[in-house]
């Protein structure tokens, strides 16, 4: 683990040095046998550190016939526990990340549609939400006046 924990520091590092913005995603799997509590906080802190705006987060779950499955699990409490506390950085590192576009004008292409808004995704695969009527497949100009943990919201650019 520490070597993929190092690994993912330095390339963070090196994409945030080269590129204004960008996206950085990872999966994290809390309560893996042989997890310890300072397995987790280490992970806290590489999270804290490299501040990617996704983090996929799942709990895990034995499957039988795996070597994982046979080996001593992780207390279901810590594990809930434990899922908790780092959903709640991710989301705050998440807002903070989207923070960062509110202002920020440029193209994005609308894929999707729901009752009340359109959504599509910028250069960046940020979710961008507006509320104006547009044709799915477009790719439109769009100036960002909101952000949420989840996505930007904005508005047409004239």
């Amino acid at each position: 683990m520490a070597i993929q924990q190092s690994t993912f520091r330095k390339s963070s590092e090196e994409f945030r040095k080269k590129f204004e913005r960008f996206t950085i995603s990872t999966d994290v799997i809390v309560g893996f046998p042989t997890e310890t509590k300072e397995d987790f906080e280490h992970t806290l802190e590489m999270i804290q550190e490299t501040r990617p705006d996704i983090v996929n987060l799942s709990r895990y779950s034995a499957r039988s016939g795996t070597k994982a499955a046979l080996m001593d699990q992780v207390d279901v409490s810590d594990m809930v526990q434990r899922s908790k506390k780092l959903s709640e950085l991710v989301n705050k590192i998440s807002h903070e990340r989207n923070q960062e576009w509110v202002g920020w004008k440029g193209d994005v292409l609308f894929d999707e549609i729901s009752e009340d808004t359109i959504k599509g995704r910028n250069y960046a695969y940020k979710p961008v939400f507006v509320q104006e009527k547009i044709d799915l497949g477009q790719k439109i100009k769009v100036k960002i006046t909101r952000a949420a943990k989840h996505g930007l919201y904005g508005q047409i650019a004239s």
